[in-house]
C-alpha cells in the first residue's frame, strides 16, 4: 500500500490500537506506563497504533505531550505509528476564536511531520452542532479537508479520515469521502459512527478505490463490519485486551461479539461519557498489571459500583498465562 509518491504505509493489519496516553495524578506523561502499555499491545501481536486521539486525549494533549509520547512509544513500539492531528478546540467558536481549530490542524501537521511518524489521523474540526451555520468560508468541510489533505503532502504523510459525528456533530460527508478517496493519499477512514447504513455507503466507496481502506471504530459493529469486507478495526477496548480484540477480528464469531460487547459496557462505565471510558480504561490496565502504580486505581471519576464492575469483567475474562511475558494475558469463556 502506497500512500502519495516514495510514502508507504501498509496497514494490513487488521487491528490498529487507539492507544491511552498514560497521565500522571499531577498531569504529566508517566513514562513508564507508556513502556509497558507498548509491551502489552506488542506481545499480543497488535503492530499499528494511533496516538492522541479521542482515546488518547486530543482534548488536552499540547505539543509537549505530543512529542514526548510519540518518542516513547517509537522507542518501544516496532510497528507503524499514525498521529491522531485533529484539532483540541473542542468548545464553540465564540469561545476560541473563528481559526483556532483548523490552525491547531496545521499546526499539529507540521509536528508529525517533525516526529516522523507514519501518517496522519484527520477527524473533522471539533465545534458544537450548534455553530456550523457560523463557520468562515474557509472552514467548511470539503474546504478543510482540502487544506489538509494538502498539506499532509507537502509534509510526506499519508492520511486517515476519522468520522465519529457524536464528537464532532457531524459525519464526514460520503460525498466527500468518495472525492477524497480518489486521491491516493488519502488512504482510508476510521468510522466511529456505529451507522451500518453510513458504513455500507464507505464500503461502496471502497470497492471502486483498490488503496482505500475501512476500518469499523464501533466495536459493537465489528463482526458485522468484517463480514461486509471491512478491512479491520480501531477498538479503544484493545489497550486493555489486545490479543482478544486481535483473535476477534482476525475471525469473528456472534460468540466473541457478545464478550466484547460485554466487556465493553463494564469498561467503558455505559459508553455514554468519554471521560468515563478513559477512566474506566485506565483503571482496568491498573487492576491487570500493566500500569504498576496505584494511583492509576483511584479513579475519582468512576463510582463504587463502576470500579466493581470492571473488575469482574477483568477478573472473569483474563488469568495470567505463564507461557506469555510482559503481562499478555488468555481469555477465559463466559460462565
Amino acid at each position: 500500500m502506497v500512500g502519495g509518491e516514495g510514502k508507504k504505509l501498509a496497514l494490513e493489519d487488521r487491528v490498529i490500537v487507539p492507544l491511552i496516553t498514560p497521565i500522571n495524578p499531577d498531569g504529566f506523561l508517566e513514562m513508564d506506563a507508556v513502556k509497558a502499555l507498548c509491551s502489552h499491545v506488542s506481545v499480543a501481536g497488535i503492530n499499528a497504533l494511533i496516538l492522541i486521539g479521542r482515546t488518547g486525549g486530543m482534548e488536552y494533549a499540547n505539543n509537549a505531550t505530543r512529542f514526548s509520547m510519540t518518542e516513547a512509544v517509537k522507542q518501544h513500539f516496532d510497528g507503524k505509528i499514525l498521529l491522531c492531528v485533529g484539532s483540541s478546540a473542542t468548545t464553540a467558536w465564540s469561545n476560541w476564536g473563528p481559526y483556532v481549530g483548523k490552525s491547531r490542524v496545521m499546526d499539529n501537521i507540521t509536528w508529525a511531520r517533525h516526529l516522523e511518524v507514519d501518517g496522519i489521523v484527520v477527524p473533522s474540526l471539533f465545534y458544537s452542532p450548534e455553530t456550523h451555520d457560523d463557520v468562515p468560508e474557509d472552514h467548511t468541510i470539503e474546504i478543510y479537508f482540502a487544506d489538509v489533505v494538502k498539506k499532509a503532502k507537502e509534509a510526506n504523510l499519508p492520511v486517515m479520515l476519522y468520522n465519529n459525528p457524536a464528537m464532532t456533530g457531524m459525519h464526514i460527508p460520503l460525498w466527500l469521502v468518495a472525492e477524497l478517496a480518489a486521491d491516493e493519499w488519502v488512504i482510508g477512514i476510521k468510522d466511529s459512527s456505529g451507522d451500518m447504513d453510513y458504513f455500507s455507503g464507505l464500503m461502496d466507496i471502497k470497492s471502486g478505490n483498490g488503496w482505500f481502506m475501512v476500518y469499523q471504530g464501533d466495536e459493537s459493529r465489528i463482526a458485522g463490519s468484517i463480514a461486509m469486507g471491512a478491512d479491520g478495526a480501531v477498538p479503544s477496548i484493545a489497550n486493555v485486551f489486545p490479543r482478544l480484540l486481535a483473535d476477534f477480528v482476525g475471525s469473528p464469531t456472534a460468540r466473541m461479539q457478545e464478550k466484547v460487547n460485554i466487556l465493553g459496557d463494564a469498561v467503558y462505565c455505559g459508553r455514554e461519557k468519554h471521560y468515563k471510558m478513559v477512566a474506566g480504561i485506565t483503571y482496568a490496565l491498573g487492576l491487570n498489571g500493566v500500569y504498576k502504580s496505584p494511583d492509576y486505581l483511584k479513579q475519582s471519576a468512576l463510582t463504587p459500583e463502576e470500579k466493581s464492575n470492571i473488575e469482574a469483567c477483568v477478573g472473569s475474562f483474563f488469568l495470567p498465562d505463564p507461557d506469555e511475558q510482559d503481562g499478555c494475558c488468555k481469555v477465559e469463556e463466559l460462565q
